[in-house]
């Protein structure tokens, strides 16, 4: 799945590329990629966009942290109302650098009385061991481990003080008793209290079970919720067919950590060395960007990152970018009928804590410009086809998922219709744009309906299939970047 993303990923990045050789050569290049500096950070007066726009409405910031803007038209309909779809994707650079960022990880480790099913817990102990002596001296490591209760094992400490220490906490790890990931998760991020900011922070929580712990399910999320306040991400590891993925997928999403689902445990030792790969590879935190809307313009959800908004601009957030790793958010906005004529101007800006210096970084605010015409040649004419296949393949996921989750829920007619309207929505979309990656979705959402007629999600298929539909859509709508 990581390579297939991977691919599609490089796919769209040379698109962009072309939208930008594109907008190099037109003559209203311009208008669009120029940027101002205000050092109040006040967005740009809106400047008269010209009568033609060209094909790609594209900007970019280019850097070691860099990022490109795009949307979807720089034209819609002054007489209905419309989709409009803005990316903002940031990205870090590869690094010849062999120094690391200071690292901090912390090891949560499930071992209830499931974990002894399928050799789960042998494969978790020998898994840690390896991580465990593999973790540079200097780099900080805490394990927790929990059944029906949680105990941290391992306190907090530099990974040659108590590597022996915790070598012995895990090889005499045994299963036993329930699940308690709240609590779990608590307390592991209890364990970093006290320490170095300056270091990057990871808890990784391993689970094959529901939780037990008692805990609403929101208030399991505010505790990853707090993670993120404190620059600290979860990624979450759900082992087999019977894990809350509900519970997973929103932990690692609100603290910006990874969401991994595992057929098999003999992934479990790259899982881990990933994740702590990316702390050292580390180049920039707290990355957020920021887009105004123009009046006439409303925000109607993000996909793949968190998001927010207040008045007229939208806050993105990422959490942090690790070198190679690109990030994207799909913006969809709505534009209302009206006089035909310039909108206004989309305005775009990226910020970021760079890792090194430890400094603000603000990138300079750019603009892309919108008008309403009531030529309907036109709109089609100033689209830009990279950012609307995005969009629309983000779109199709979400409302994807919303089928699986009614057939996991048991409501097999209800997964058929949202599944074909979706699927009839993506073809008449895919007539205009002749998208090899949206026919290829297409292909994978019929199959996906086939599933829902024949295979119970109840049944161990069934809870399986329910999770690899789960990351497909994941990672259409999140599309994280290369990983180290």
């Amino acid at each position: 799945m990581k390579k297939r993303v991977s691919t599609l990923f490089r796919t769209h990045r040379r698109r962009i590329l072309q939208s930008v050789l594109v907008l190099a050569v037109a003559t209203c290049a311009a208008a669009l990629v120029a940027s101002t500096r205000f050092a109040s950070g006040a967005v740009p007066p809106a400047v008269r966009p010209p009568r033609d726009l060209p094909a790609g409405t594209v900007v970019s910031w280019p850097g070691r942290v860099h990022a490109t803007a795009m949307l979807s038209h720089g034209a819609v309909s002054a007489a209905r109302p419309q989709t409009v779809f803005a990316t903002v994707t940031v990205g870090a650079d590869r690094s010849d650098r062999t120094d690391r960022a200071p690292a901090t990880f912390v090891l949560v480790i499930d071992k209830s009385g499931s974990m002894a099913a399928n050799g789960k817990i042998d494969a978790a102990r020998e898994a840690a061991a390896r991580f465990i002596r593999a973790v540079d001296d200097d780099d900080e490591i805490a394990v927790v481990v929990y059944d029906s209760y949680p105990r941290a094992v391992v306190a907090r400490g530099k990974a040659g003080d108590v590597r022996e220490q915790a070598l012995s906490a895990v090889a005499n790890l045994w299963a036993g008793g329930g699940t308690n990931i709240g609590d779990a998760l608590a307390l592991g991020l209890g364990s970093l209290e006290g320490g170095n900011s300056d270091r990057v922070r990871r808890i990784v929580l391993l689970s094959d079970g529901i939780d037990e712990s008692g805990r609403p399910l929101e208030t399991i999320v505010a505790v990853a919720n707090r993670a993120a306040t404190a620059s600290v991400a979860v990624s979450t590891v759900g082992i087999g067919a019977d894990y809350n993925e509900s519970l997973m997928t929103r932990i690692a999403d609100a603290s910006f950590g990874n969401y991994h689902f595992l057929r098999e445990t003999t992934e479990l030792d790259r899982i881990l060395a990933a994740e702590y790969g990316e702390l050292g590879a580390n180049v920039a935190r707290d990355v957020v960007a920021e887009v105004k809307l123009p009046r006439g313009v409303s925000f109607v959800r993000a996909n793949g990152v968190s998001a927010s908004q207040s008045g007229s601009i939208v806050t993105v957030r990422y959490g942090s970018l690790f070198a190679g790793d690109e990030r994207r958010a799909v913006l969809e906005l709505r534009t209302e009928p009206g006089r035909p004529g310039p909108i206004g101007e989309l305005a775009t800006r990226v910020q970021y804590v760079d890792r090194e210096s430890e400094r603000q970084v603000a990138l300079a605010w750019k603009a892309m410009p919108l008008v309403a015409t009531e030529d309907d040649r036109a709109v089609a004419r100033l689209t830009n086809p990279t950012c609307l296949e995005e969009g629309v393949e983000v779109a199709a996921a979400v409302r994807h998922d919303e089928a699986k989750t009614a057939w996991e829920n048991g409501d097999v007619a209800r997964a058929n219709q949202i599944a074909e309207d979706n699927l009839r929505a993506l073809r008449e979309a895919n007539g205009a744009l002749g998208s090899a990656s949206i026919q290829a979705q297409i292909g994978e959402y019929e199959g996906h309906v086939g599933l829902f007629n024949s295979v119970s999600s109840t049944s161990v298929d069934g809870r399986m299939h329910v999770r690899d539909i789960t990351v497909s859509n994941r990672g259409r709508a999140q599309r994280d970047g290369a990983r180290p």
